[in-house]
């Protein structure tokens, strides 16, 4: 059988709390999810060059991911409205 057309891509998942400003860490960088899951345990997928954050196994949000640390990375529809 032949091999698969693209390479296997590892994965590494964690579980994370949403902090109170609505972002979580992974790898000494923080990322934004949507407001509303403020203090909610959330599943990170961490492959590649991509951050993906689930809740209760919906995809809630996707960012690439940061290359150095100690940086945010926020989406403007994750903030709540002023």
């Amino acid at each position: 059988q032949p091999l698969p057309p693209e390479p296997y891509t590892f994965a590494r998942w964690k579980r994370a709390r949403v902090a109170p400003d609505y972002h979580v860490e992974i790898d000494s960088s923080w990322y934004s999810v949507p407001f509303g899951l403020i203090r909610q345990e959330v599943d990170v997928r961490v492959c590649g060059a991509v951050v993906e954050i689930f809740h209760k196994g919906q995809r809630v949000a996707s960012h690439p991911r940061c290359p150095g640390r100690r940086s945010h990375v926020t989406v403007p529809e994750h903030m709540p409205s002023s």
